[in-house]
């Protein structure tokens, strides 16, 4: 994810810090000409965080990087999970913002060819976003957005939701409910592959011979 919403960040005029510390990660950054940045030099400058990792993983970072961030900074999260179960590093003076991409939709109307060809959005394909006002003041919230539209654009529309609307969206429906069902209708498609369209094949050619 990292990746994908470095590539948009990069084409804006503000000044991006890049962090990553596994080397397989810096070594993906750098060749595609992002320089990493070392946190401690960095954190008491930004103004906004975008914490792009794992959810197993936000609890340990955002207690590192967090407590030197500049005060009125605001700090965005890519997925409600940990969030939602206070698992995130909060300071009273900073802005906290949740949010998560919808992805390009299977009928959703794209602009051009390529969107129909982004499955997962963020390069062509038109998509729409959850977002919660989670923490601090609306003015930072509003700014969030605005940034987030950029990360994963082309966007839509930006739905705005509470943290516990979002947590059950994603992952209760999406990933157990939503994924379970299209693993369904894929081996549905698979089965009529084998069995049905052979079948039907069979058929027109058993009538062709009639005529």
């Amino acid at each position: 994810m990292g990746l994908r919403i470095g590539a948009n960040l990069a084409k804006l005029p503000n000044q991006i810090f890049y962090i990553e510390n596994a080397a397989t990660g810096i070594q993906r950054l750098e060749e595609i000409g992002m320089k990493v940045s070392d946190p401690a030099a960095v954190m008491g400058q930004v103004d906004v965080l975008i914490l792009a990792v794992p959810d197993i993983l936000i609890n340990k970072i955002s207690t590192e990087v967090v407590p030197d961030m500049q005060s009125d900074a605001t700090v965005i999260l890519l997925d409600p999970a940990a969030a939602y179960m206070n698992q995130v590093c909060i300071r009273d003076d900073l802005h906290y913002t949740v949010i998560h991409p919808c992805h390009p939709a299977l009928f959703k109307d794209q602009p051009t060819l390529a969107g129909y060809n982004d499955h997962f959005g963020g390069i062509s394909g038109l998509q729409d976003i959850v977002s919660t006002h989670w923490k601090g003041a609306r003015q930072k919230y509003e700014l969030a957005c605005g940034i987030v539209k950029e990360m994963f654009a082309p966007v839509d529309k930006v739905f705005e939701i509470t943290i516990e609307q979002m947590a059950f969206l994603e992952p209760s429906v999406v990933e157990v409910c939503g994924l379970s069902l299209v693993s369904v209708f894929k081996e549905l498609v698979e089965e009529m592959d084998k069995r049905v369209i052979p079948v039907l094949i069979r058929i027109v050619s058993f009538h062709d011979d009639q005529f």
